[in-house]
């Protein structure tokens, strides 16, 4: 079954039977894996191939679904495309913390660490609070790029959102303070975890101690 027929079968099936979401789902979802989800040499090939598939998906109104759009959103990032990444974006009315997840992350795995943190500016100013993913991709863009300003911001932004007990967004910040060489900040950090557990203790192997 090529794109078209694809994007026409998932459309048919939607309108016999609106009830029918976990089957579309599902088709959706088994087709996109075995299709859109490599990320090697082959990138230029899927890419041309997933923009046709975007469009059908597009014309057919299969994008008002969120799961579809973060799934697309997502796939754009995987392949450094974040130039259709951003324009699919912007689109959105009102972006669930998903899509700002997708598009922090997607920046910081290019290495494009202003886009990064204008985005997760954004995020913060949405009202949309941050979970723990977003938080530790950010902060670990801080530790590579020693930005130490920015960090004591989302360090800010940890407390602010009650996050500073969650061990992923903890360990990350002792990490970017210890790379950053303020290691008071990391130790005092460190000190407070209640336990200290294997994703923990990998900061305290970064110079900590």
């Amino acid at each position: 079954m090529d794109l078209f027929d694809f994007c026409q079968f998932l459309l048919l099936e939607r309108c016999l039977n609106p009830h029918l979401k976990i089957k579309f789902l599902t088709s959706f979802h088994t087709y996109w894996n075995q299709n859109f989800t490599f990320a090697d040499s082959s990138s230029v090939k899927i890419l041309h191939q997933f923009i046709k598939y975007t469009a059908q998906v597009t014309v057919n109104g299969l994008l008002q679904n969120p799961i579809v759009a973060n799934k697309i959103l997502y796939t754009y990032t995987l392949h450094k495309a974040l130039e259709n990444a951003s324009a699919l974006f912007r689109g959105f009315s009102k972006p669930d913390p998903v899509s700002w997840s997708v598009m922090v992350g997607g920046y910081a795995k290019a290495g494009d660490f202003m886009n990064c943190f204008r985005t997760f500016r954004e995020y913060i100013r949405s009202g949309v609070g941050p979970d723990n993913y977003t938080l530790p991709c950010v902060i670990r863009v801080c530790r590579d790029t020693k930005d130490l300003q920015m960090g004591r911001s989302i360090h800010n932004v940890v407390y602010k959102f009650g996050l500073i007990s969650d061990p992923f967004s903890t360990a990350a910040l002792v990490d970017m303070y210890a790379k950053c060489k303020v290691i008071n900040d990391a130790t005092q950090l460190f000190d407070g975890m209640p336990k200290r557990d294997l994703v923990r203790l990998d900061c305290d192997d970064r110079g900590v101690y």
